[in-house]
């Protein structure tokens, strides 16, 4: 006589606001702070956010000559650069199953969804944070320039030296302000020794940008202009201080009538949930890393 085999059941997980592996981007950025009209109006940012760029200036010297305060050069103006625009974009999950040939606790789903949710949010927005491809608008892959040591099309940089190049690049856009080195989980294993991994767990260089390695970095997009990543090889970024805004996920439906078609037999949970991101496109600057460490 045949023996069913053993049906198991995984614990419960604890929900939680963070992806239990990092340094992951949620991790990382803060929220933007609300205008003091929009109080009581958390949502509004929901209809799009327009902000003020930073220009990546520095500061001018000229002569100064005390005999003759006329021959003084006046430093340039600079110029405010024009206001920008970024769309939301809507997260999903859908639980859909035939109830009569599944056996599952009904209570469960929720959570389970839940979990799921905070599990993948941050390497969601990762992935839009890059491709842009949700919310129709900026993108990573669109802001980002080559650093002035290495152009896009050339032979991928090994990784300790693709990371110098954007610490570089980070210095000459953003001058004493830290930056954020966006790493493929890849790369960021392979250097994490060159790195530093402050109290709080999070991973700095050791110059003072912070290094981020998000699930959603795994086989990031190329720049706009550039070829995609190789086998032996992967596209990291460097950018600006990022900040963003979401809704918790809610569960559509109240009463499990809404969500279970006792007619059909079908189970279909629906999770929503929104985002945006903002940043200034002038410090983006990207780089090909190799795997290999020893071809330059």
């Amino acid at each position: 006589m045949a023996i069913a085999p053993l049906v198991i059941e995984f614990p419960e997980r604890a929900e939680s606001n963070e992806p239990s592996v990092g340094p992951s981007l949620l991790s990382a950025i803060s929220t933007f702070p609300m205008p003091t009209e929009a109080a009581g109006l958390d949502r509004r940012w929901m209809s799009g956010v327009t902000w003020q760029p930073c220009p990546c200036t520095a500061l001018t010297k000229t002569l100064a000559d005390v005999n003759s305060p006329a021959a003084t050069v006046i430093a340039p103006v600079r110029v405010p650069l024009a206001a920008i625009t970024q769309k939301p974009f809507s997260i999903q999950d859908v639980f859909d199953v035939n109830a009569i040939e599944w056996d599952y606790q009904f209570d469960r789903v929720d959570s389970d969804m839940k979990d799921r949710f905070f599990d993948q949010v941050s390497a969601l927005f990762t992935k839009e944070l890059v491709t842009g491809t949700a919310s129709t608008g900026r993108s990573l892959l669109t802001d980002a320039h080559a650093p002035s040591e290495r152009a896009f099309n050339v032979s991928a940089t090994p990784a300790f030296a693709a990371i110098s190049f954007l610490e570089n690049e980070l210095a000459r856009k953003l001058f004493g302000e830290a930056g954020i080195i966006h790493l493929s989980p890849g790369i960021f294993t392979l250097v994490a020794w060159r790195l530093v991994q402050r109290a709080d767990g999070s991973w700095w260089t050791p110059r003072g940008n912070r290094v981020v390695a998000d699930s959603g970095m795994v086989d990031a997009s190329a720049p706009t202009g550039a070829a995609a990543s190789g086998a032996n090889d992967d596209w990291i970024y460097a950018t600006g201080d990022i900040f963003y805004q979401s809704t918790e996920p809610e569960l559509l439906g109240d009463l499990a009538r809404e969500w279970i078609d006792i007619s059909t037999n079908k189970v279909e949970r629906i999770l929503q949930s929104f985002g945006i991101l903002v940043w200034d496109p002038c410090p983006v600057t990207a780089i090909l890393a190799s795997y290999n460490e020893t071809v330059f």
